[in-house]
């Protein structure tokens, strides 16, 4: 019985309305390629791996033409699920009104996460305009593996030596980590952007 890894791939988008001209369609420039260069890539190098696409659109909602033609540059097999109007609601600097907050869209994954917790073994959040391989999650795998193995250790090491990690000892922000400290350690990405 082979276990299949399942990712759910979150893409968040602010807006994905009927484009002006076809050179400025975000969804033909940036949100079809950046999928299909991460779904070929799972294709091609770890095929067993189970992938769905959960898309996040904040100020609009998504025609059926369009979704049309992003389901139709989906690999087969690949879900895809959609919440539109995804931007949330806060108050203004006088807490009387409420208003749009774009800047909130962003943390709008965590909503998503949440509630498929249990249905994913990995999730994958990003802007429409990243594009990642499966590169990308293969060296957070491998580090998140390198990190539990080197807590691990080093957890042995101290309590052979009758460690005994106090408040005082998490003031220390030189020199080698604690396995306490190293609990609270996983890999991440730093966006670069380039700038023509």
């Amino acid at each position: 019985n082979h276990v299949k890894f399942r990712i759910l791939h979150i893409v968040t988008i602010l807006s994905l309305g009927t484009p002006v001209r076809w050179d400025l369609d975000r969804l033909v420039q940036w949100v079809i390629p950046c999928l299909s260069v991460f779904l070929q890539s799972i294709q091609l190098h770890e095929p067993s791996w189970e992938v769905d696409v959960f898309l996040i659109i904040g100020d609009s909602k998504l025609e059926s033409d369009r979704r049309e033609i992003i389901e139709k540059s989906l690999p087969p097999g690949v879900g895809l699920q959609v919440w539109e109007d995804a931007i949330p609601l806060r108050y203004d600097s006088k807490a009387s009104n409420m208003t749009l907050s774009k800047s909130a869209l962003a943390r709008q994954h965590r909503f998503v996460i949440r509630d498929k917790l249990n249905d994913y073994d990995f999730f994958s959040a990003w802007e429409e305009d990243m594009a990642i391989t499966v590169e990308h999650i293969r060296h957070f795998i491998e580090m998140t593996r390198q990190i539990e193995t080197v807590r691990k250790s080093l957890q042995q090491q101290q309590h052979q030596v009758g460690y005994n990690f106090t408040p005082d000892n998490t003031k220390t922000f030189y020199g080698p980590m604690h396995a306490d400290q190293l609990e609270r350690v996983f890999p991440g990405f730093i966006r670069v952007e380039v700038l023509a």
